[in-house]
């Protein structure tokens, strides 16, 4: 058994690294939705699940206008839809990832007479909260093909598809014109069955932040990695990426 402190934890949003500038992060507090189902005559209040999960998350941290920083992945995106990722268990490769997919319910600025002016945000959404398996850390990465973390072995194929997330946080195109990743499978590490590309993560991406949740149907093979092809010709490019997966 494992023990984790704040040194493990990171958080990123829309491909925004937040994880400098927060201080407090609530309890993800997940609740289910009832109705009132009593009828007449009964002399109890009955209430009845109707199949709908919600939950909030509050995060309170460091107010900072730098390019990246908290102020700018906040302020303008109340009422939109975010993806958000936090690892709890340290940035390793093969831990779990939280991934949700929220509103930005509200985001405020409080200066302090005794202290740093800090921002406070809720985020909101309902129903999946999914634990996905990482696959390529959050690491720089420069070279072309299969990233730095390699394959995954997941111990068999499963058959009911899943999802991916990619989050962007640095990218530098090196004068190519863009970037694809993709996830790749195979029944064996390539070993007599090539890798093949399961679904694309990110299509001709150009600058990060970036970040997406990507649906995956059908059989899911045994093996994985996350791939990238360079679009045009260039040098000097890198970029710093976290991706995870989850099988259903």
């Amino acid at each position: 058994m494992a023990t984790y402190g704040p040194a493990d934890v990171s958080v990123i949003l829309d491909g925004y690294d937040l994880s400098q500038h927060l201080l407090e992060i609530d309890d993800l507090d997940v609740a289910g939705k009832f109705e009132e189902s009593r009828g007449f005559g009964d002399t109890y209040s009955e209430q009845t699940y109707i199949g709908v999960k919600e939950w909030t998350l509050g995060m309170r941290g460091r107010y900072n206008d730098a390019a990246l920083a908290s102020n700018v992945a906040l302020v303008t995106q109340v009422g939109n839809n975010r993806v958000l990722a936090i690892e709890y268990e340290g940035n390793t490769k093969g831990k779990k990832l939280t991934v949700l997919n929220p509103g930005e319910a509200n985001y405020a600025r409080q200066p302090q007479i005794d202290g740093l002016t800090k921002v406070a945000f809720k985020l909101a959404g309902r129903e999946r909260i999914d634990e996905m398996t990482i696959l390529q850390r959050l690491v720089a990465d420069s070279a072309a093909g299969a990233l730095s973390d390699g394959s995954t072995d997941n111990g068999a194929a499963s058959s009911n598809g899943g999802r991916a997330v990619i989050l962007i946080t640095q990218l530098a195109l090196g004068g190519y014109t863009s970037f694809t990743f993709n996830l790749q499978e195979s029944q064996n590490d390539g070993g007599g069955d090539p890798y093949a590309t399961k679904v694309a993560l990110a299509t001709a991406v150009t600058a990060a932040p970036f970040a997406a949740i990507v649906p995956i149907t059908g059989t899911i093979e045994r093996w994985t990695r996350p791939f990238v092809v360079f679009n045009g010709a260039g040098s000097g490019e890198s970029w710093t990426a976290l991706i995870a997966l989850i099988r259903d």
